[in-house]
Formats: C-alpha cells, structure tokens, sequence
C-alpha cells in the first residue's frame, strides 16, 4: 500500500473502533487485581493499551471530541511511561518504541520531568544492547538527536550518526539548519516513513509507530526544534500532517494521574 492509503485506512479503522473504555478499564482492573507476579502486574500498563485507551483516543478526537482524545492519549502516555520505569531492562517483552513514544509525546505535552527520564533510561538501555542499540525502532535517534539540539545546543556526535548516511532521518538532522524552501521535501519523505512504519506496512517494514500511530510526533518535534533554531514555522503539504491528530491540542487534556484507578492499582502492587 501507498502512505496515503495507509493513513486512510487507519483513519477508518479508528472511526469504526469501540470507545468503551469504562469496560475495558473494569475488566483490566480485575486482572491486575488477581495477578500477584510483579513483573505480570507492570506488563499490565502496556498490554492491550491499543483496545484499551488508544483506539478510543483516535476515535474521540477524530470525531472533534477532543478533550476526550487527548486527555486520553496523555493517560496512555502516563502508562507506557510507568512501564518503561519499572519493567525490568532484561523483560523480553520491553522494546524499543515505547521509550521513543514516551520521548516524543512527554515532550508534546509539555512533561519535561517524563521526557528527561525517557532519555536517560534509552540511554541505559543502549548501554546494555551495544551493538545492536541502533536497529529496529530509530526514530527514537532522531528524537534524542532533536532533544540534544534543542535543550543541549549540541549539534556534534548525535545518536543519528549511527544510522546509515541516506537514512531520512540522519538527513533530517544533517540538514537541520537548511532554508525552508530546501528542508520541506525531507520532511514529506519523513512522512511517508511514518505511515510506512505502522502497522499496516508491517508485512514489508520494521513497525515503528504502534501506539501513537497517525500522531507525527517525531514531525512536530522537528518543527519545533527549527522553530527555536530561528526558521519560520513551516505547513508541511502531506495528507498525514492534516488530520486532527496531526493538530496536537494536549492543553485541553484533563488528565490526573492520581484519579487514575489502573495506574494508582499497578503502582501499589509493583512497589
């Protein structure tokens, strides 16, 4: 399938999703409520997020409920980054993007604390890999590189640099500074990687965006840290980046950890 088919699907896959959350939060409640392993207990803030929380958040904000949406999609981030603090860095079913997804959505919304943590525990986690630390999932070099840019002023020796030198995202970074008019064809070919990177392209490419899969993220996160460079703010011509997902509106999220019964249940029985 083209990018542009990808994302009309996805869109009709979460147009057409349950939005029952309150039936999917009972009966996970109740299954964190019998498990006594802590490792099983902790998994529980990952496993079926997607029927749980993010289908549902597509669904709100592509239907303009979107205090909804977004309050939801910050409480799917708050889980992921619960369980990438607490899994065990040896817990086989701990990948890579969910540290990349907790990156750049804790930047989007403004959580510098959880963007800050999320880079020191992929950090610790390249550590452990070594050689095979930039494979699969490397959009999340892309953000530590955008993160060092934007917060560090460092331009020199970025974890893009790992990647193969025609790789859009290291020519994102390596052109980082380049005038408007020139950088706008990579950021469309940065777009088209992103749909082909979800899980509809799964049968011919690595998935990369499984979670916040129609949010650009890593596109806005780009813009952003042109914006603090100096440049103009860009309108990117791509049919991904016109979508309401594509519009982030995390201010109107009304999200509060501590009135969220599943996160608070985990959080006691995995001390």
């Amino acid at each position: 399938m083209k990018p542009n088919q990808i994302l009309k699907k996805k869109i009709q896959f979460f147009l057409d999703a349950p939005t029952d959350i309150a039936t999917y939060e009972q009966e996970k409640l109740e299954d964190i409520e019998a498990e006594d392993d802590r490792s099983a207990v902790i998994d529980e803030l990952d496993f079926s997020i997607g029927k749980t929380l993010l289908a549902p958040a597509n669904n709100f904000v592509l239907n303009n409920r979107t205090a909804e949406g977004w309050t939801n999609f910050e409480r799917a981030m708050t889980w992921i980054y619960n369980y990438i603090k607490k899994a065990k860095p040896t817990n086989f079913s701990l990948t890579d993007e969910p540290f990349a997804a907790v990156i750049g959505m804790s930047w989007l919304f403004d959580k510098k604390d959880m963007t800050d943590t999320a880079v020191t525990l992929l950090r610790r986690r390249w550590d452990l890999k070594k050689e095979q630390a930039h494979e699969y999932v490397v959009h999340k070099e892309l953000l530590v590189s955008l993160y060092e840019i934007y917060y560090n002023n460092n331009q020199g020796g970025l974890p893009v640099d790992f990647l193969p030198a025609d790789h859009i995202y290291r020519r994102l970074i390596n052109s980082i500074n380049t005038p408007n008019e020139q950088y706008t064809a990579l950021l469309q070919e940065a777009c088209d990687y992103h749909l082909m990177h979800t899980t509809l392209a799964a049968d011919k490419n690595f998935i990369e965006f499984a979670y916040f899969e129609l949010i650009p993220y890593e596109i806005l996160l780009v813009l952003k840290t042109r914006e603090k460079l100096g440049f103009e703010a860009l309108v990117i011509d791509h049919e991904l980046m016109k979508t309401p997902l594509a519009q982030f509106q995390g201010n109107t999220s009304t999200y509060d950890p501590e009135r969220d019964e599943v996160l608070q249940l985990v959080l006691r029985k995995a001390k």
